[in-house]
Formats: structure tokens, C-alpha cells, sequence
């Protein structure tokens, strides 16, 4: 391997727990790719350049690329004080776009239809679809059984409860796993694929009730569907058919509130 493959693919936690053994082994590499850079920690990025030993006092990498999107999930931090005060949650890929250094920004999009791409294109700049996305039939078909190519649904409360925490950051509610379930199982009386369908959410606590309501439920020849994870954890990743519970739900002055200190927050951080 260290002599012959033309290509070595690991992870960077991988990189951090083996890298005594690659010094040891005598591991040489000129060019170092690094896939999702945006939500690796920025000290965990440096690893994987540290694999091998320096040549008369210089480095023998040559060039370090890295991939990523830095308007998607950051890295993730569970310990709010290393987050918020140190900037932990800020990649290396983020801090060279926010220093202003040139990069390279695709400006197409091929994981969905271009209405629903509308959905997020502003937060890039000209993001137009890739011609197959334009031009393929299964593109423009309807979606059996649905008046709309996405919908937004507001779950009232159920049985007088909306979200609940039993825990802090597990929040939880039962109307909307109960709702996202059964359009699932709408979805599949339908003749929909379940591999072709992934259930998404903000937090564990609903993926977890998500899940004990589908095993109560999906039985008969339904099954389960291809995914049910958070947001976090599907990244990269991509289906036909997403079905997304937010859970929570805050008011217009609320929402105002936590953007006002998100921009303070992200103001100085350079």
C-alpha cells in the first residue's frame, strides 16, 4: 500500500488513531484530498498532512485540496463553551473563505428539480441546474398521489401536546412522527419504492420516536424506509423522496432573535 497504490482513502479520525504507524511504515504522499472539509474541525484537518516524515527538513506534500460546502452543517462541537467562544465549529475551509482567498464554487445542481432547487439556489451565487436535470423525463413527471412537488404541512398539537424535551436538545413530538409516518405509509400504498425514501429530523429525540412508531406500525409488507436520521448525519448523502420533521416551531419575534445572535456572533470571526 505504501509503495504501489496509486490511491489511499481514509477517514481523518482514522488518519489521528493509525499515524505512528504510517511514520513507522515509511507512508510518502504528494497530494492530499479531502472530501466534506467544511464540517471537519480545523485541527483535524491538519492530520492527515502529517502522516509522513519530512525529507532534509521540508515537508513532501505538494498540494492539499479541499471539498466542501461552507453554506451547509458545520463542524460538530457538543460542548457549547468550545462552540460559541473558542469558534470550534468553524472549519479551515470557512476561516480561508472568510479571509477572502480565492475558491472554486460549482454553479450546478443535478440532486433535484429546479423548483425545488429554488428552494435553497439563493444562498449560493447563479446556481443553475446541470442539463440533465433540465432535460430528463423523470424530472418533470408528477408525483402520484401529491398536488405539489414539495409541501409544507403545520401538525397541530396531538392529543393537546405539542414538543416536548425530556431531556435537553431531545426534543421530541408525537404529531409530527405520527403524520410523517403515515404519509410514508400513504407513500407505499402508492407502490413507492421504500428504498427510494428517507425520513430526516432536527433532533434525536424525534428520529428515535420516529423509529418506535414505524416498527408499531410499518408491518404488513410496508418496512421501513431507505433512511431514518437526522439532518446532521445524511449529509452527502441524497433520495428520491425526503420527508422532513423540524419539530420545533418558534415565533416570527423568536426567529428574529436567534438570527440577531447568530449575526452577532459570526460578526468578528476571522
Amino acid at each position: 500500500m505504501t509503495k504501489q497504490a496509486k490511491i489511499v482513502a481514509m477517514t481523518c479520525t482514522h488518519a489521528a488513531l493509525n499515524r505512528k504507524d504510517f511514520l513507522q511504515l515509511g507512508f510518502k504522499y504528494d497530494n492530499l484530498l479531502m472530501d466534506e472539509s467544511a464540517q471537519i474541525l480545523e485541527i483535524e484537518t491538519f492530520i492527515p498532512m502529517l502522516l509522513q516524515r519530512q525529507e532534509d527538513g521540508y515537508a513532501r506534500l505538494k498540494r492539499c485540496i479541499l471539498i466542501g460546502d461552507h453554506h451547509q452543517l458545520p463542524p460538530v462541537v457538543k460542548n457549547m463553551a468550545f462552540q460559541k467562544y473558542s469558534h470550534m465549529d468553524q472549519s479551515l475551509f470557512t476561516r480561508f473563505v472568510r479571509l477572502g482567498i480565492p475558491y472554486i464554487e460549482l454553479n450546478a445542481q443535478g440532486r433535484a428539480r429546479p423548483s425545488i432547487a429554488k428552494l435553497y439556489n439563493w444562498r449560493y451565487r447563479d446556481l443553475g441546474d446541470i442539463p440533465s436535470v433540465q432535460r430528463e423525463e423523470i424530472f418533470h413527471k408528477a408525483n402520484a398521489g401529491f398536488s405539489y412537488e414539495y409541501q409544507l404541512v403545520d401538525v397541530p398539537d396531538y392529543n393537546g401536546r405539542g414538543e416536548s424535551a425530556p431531556s435537553p436538545w431531545f426534543y421530541q413530538n408525537e404529531g409530527e412522527a405520527e403524520y410523517v409516518v403515515s404519509v410514508y405509509i400513504y407513500m407505499r400504498l402508492l407502490g413507492y419504492p421504500a428504498n427510494k425514501i428517507s425520513i430526516l429530523t432536527t433532533y434525536n429525540g424525534q428520529k428515535l420516536l420516529i423509529r418506535d412508531v414505524i416498527k408499531g406500525q410499518c408491518t404488513n409488507g410496508i418496512g421501513p424506509p431507505s433512511k431514518v436520521t437526522t439532518v446532521d448525519k445524511f449529509q452527502g448523502q441524497q433520495n428520491d423522496y425526503i420527508l422532513l420533521s423540524l419539530v420545533l416551531w418558534v415565533t416570527c419575534g423568536e426567529w428574529h432573535n436567534r438570527r440577531a445572535l447568530y449575526r452577532h456572533q459570526h460578526a468578528g470571526r476571522k
